[in-house]
């Protein structure tokens, strides 16, 4: 199934204010539809948290009240995933070893320290496991 478009979007949201005899502006609605674009339970959700926030808040909708109510569900930009080579590649060029040491049985200091934090930083930014993380530095 295929994430509703725009224009079902708003008439999802316009629908539902209409059917709860609610009074929120276009612009408010607009800010949800373009927001919220995963799936009809997200943006119906995501207009029941604005109605129960406004309410909380004793304020009326407003886009900028939308963007405060909801900003713990909107999604930021997807950002690119960093990969291991990712990491291996800039810690390469940081402590100056080739990408290679990284997975070289060498064991001397100036590869083994960086090849240390490449790891650590592997296990910290990337989801790959602890196997995974180990056999891309030949372990």
């Amino acid at each position: 199934i295929t994430p509703p478009d725009y224009e079902t979007r708003m008439a999802i949201l316009q629908k539902k204010i209409e059917e709860e005899n609610l009074d929120i502006p276009m612009e408010s609605l607009n800010y949800i539809a373009n927001q919220i674009q995963s799936n009809i339970r997200e943006l119906e959700g995501a207009l029941t948290r604005l109605l129960a926030y406004s309410q909380l808040q004793g304020k009326p909708i407003t886009t900028e009240l939308a963007a405060e109510a909801l900003k713990d569900i909107i999604q930021a930009p997807k950002s690119k995933k960093i990969t291991i080579q990712d990491i291996q590649k800039v810690v390469g060029q940081y402590y100056n070893v080739r990408i290679e040491d990284f997975s070289a049985k060498k064991r001397t200091k100036s590869i083994a320290y960086p090849r240390q934090i490449a790891m650590y930083l592997s296990r910290e930014l990337t989801d790959f496991s602890l196997p995974k993380i180990g056999e891309e530095f030949g372990g």
